[in-house]
């Protein structure tokens, strides 16, 4: 959004918000655009289906990689291929006006030729080493996006978080979708993720510190610092958290390992759950989904633990087959949970591993087993999503997987078939 402009007066995109969050991460996220661009996409009938999107990038500048972009035609509800260059508008109450321009990319010589001037073999000889540099990159993988989250707080708003650091809440005023800042005090730095619970907004911050959203003695919102009111004597930094399935509690990772209970908010209550005995806590992939109380935990070791309060011990660790021995080590992120995958009292965790490959800890009439879908030919895993399902009718689910290319890749399972690996 170009800065100085009302964002409620500005309209930016139609009611699709999660198009305009992605097109606005991937992108520019100060380029006010009134159009939603995508990169192509492609979809098959097998199990793996590959999506390209193109790269992301954090500097202010819009920095080109590719020649293909999409258009969503409202008159027809379908995207439609662009062709370059492309004007890039804002509308303000109907006044449109050219902010920017898409060119195809690797076409020097024509620019040098159509511009009358000779071409600098130096600067050509440069842009090529850039090129080769770029192309490393890639291949190297994509960087980190730690502070990209987008957390729906209800039909109608919904909260990012970019790589800039920054918190703004998208949301519809009941004529169209418009755009709040909610930043973090400057000596808070950058956020990273926001979290929803029991009405109350928290934030965290880059540098471990809990935020809440209050507001003024004139209704204006303000954050406020919420540390854990734990052992005063200990600064405690936390990396991430989860809400709990029923929505009334926060577990968080802290820098130092340790697992932390959030259930109340007016009067705060922390619990320290520690850690597993000779670990840590790098990631919870689950909190009370598959079983209530129960959190799965992964260690920066790529470990598997559970965490029940009820049984003795308290931590469980979740050991490989003997005849799994070849990259078990799980990669710390969010797993994907999955109910009655192979009949009504069974449910599934989709885990990463740090060699990329897609696996599965299925719980089934009691007993755990995991197994192995890997990933397609030359390609890496670094993060994925579940597609929401309504477990009652639908006989299969797809994880939609980024590689570490930058590829989108669409994994459909069907139930009956984990039925038959089962």
């Amino acid at each position: 959004m170009a800065h100085g402009k009302d964002p409620h007066q500005q309209r930016l995109f139609p009611r699709s918000f999660l198009s305009w969050v992605i097109i606005t991460i991937i992108i520019n996220q100060s380029l006010p655009t009134s159009k939603i661009l995508s990169c192509s996409c492609s979809g098959s009938s097998s199990s793996w289906c590959q999506h390209h999107h193109m790269h992301q990038h954090t500097n202010q500048k819009f920095e080109q990689k590719t020649t293909i972009f999409w258009e969503y035609e409202d008159e027809s509800k379908t995207w439609v291929q662009v062709k370059l260059p492309y004007d890039l508008v804002t509308c303000v109450n109907n006044n449109c006006t050219k902010v920017g321009v898409i060119e195809p990319v690797n076409d020097d010589q024509t620019r040098i030729k159509s511009s009358g001037q000779e071409p600098d073999s130096n600067k050509i000889e440069g842009q090529t080493k850039k090129k080769v540099k770029t192309d490393e990159r890639k291949i190297l993988g994509l960087g980190s996006r730690n502070r990209i989250s987008v957390t729906k707080m209800s039909d109608d708003s919904i909260w990012v978080t970019g790589v800039s650091g920054s918190v703004y809440e998208r949301f519809w005023n009941g004529i169209q979708w418009v755009i709040a800042p909610h930043e973090l005090p400057l000596q808070a730095g950058y956020a990273v993720c926001v979290f929803l619970i029991k009405h109350t907004v928290l934030a965290l911050s880059e540098a471990g510190i809990l935020y809440q959203m209050q507001l003024s003695e004139n209704s204006q919102p303000v954050w406020v610092e919420f540390s854990p009111t734990l052992d005063s004597s200990i600064e405690i930094q936390i990396t991430s958290g989860v809400i709990s399935h029923n929505k009334e509690k926060i577990y968080f990772c802290t820098r130092n390992g340790m697992l932390l209970e959030l259930s109340e908010i007016n009067t705060p209550r922390w619990m320290n759950h520690g850690k597993p005995p000779g670990a840590d806590v790098a990631a919870i992939v689950d909190a009370a989904e598959v079983r209530p109380q129960v959190i799965f935990t992964i260690s920066s070791t790529g470990d598997l633990y559970e965490f029940d309060p009820s049984s003795k011990p308290s931590w469980k660790k979740h050991i490989w087959s003997q005849e799994l021995t070849h990259d078990t080590a799980l990669t710390p992120l969010t797993a994907c949970t999955v109910h009655r995958t192979t009949g009504p009292h069974s449910d599934s965790l989709f885990l990463l591993t740090k060699g990329g490959n897609l696996v599965e800890r299925r719980l089934h009439q009691r007993k755990w087993k995991w197994v192995v879908h890997g990933s397609p030919k030359d390609q890496q895993f670094t993060s994925m999503t579940l597609v929401p399902i309504d477990e009652t009718y639908t006989s299969s689910f797809s994880l939609f997987l980024v590689t570490a290319s930058g590829s989108v890749v669409e994994y459909n399972i069907s139930k009956q078939e984990g039925k038959k690996h089962g």
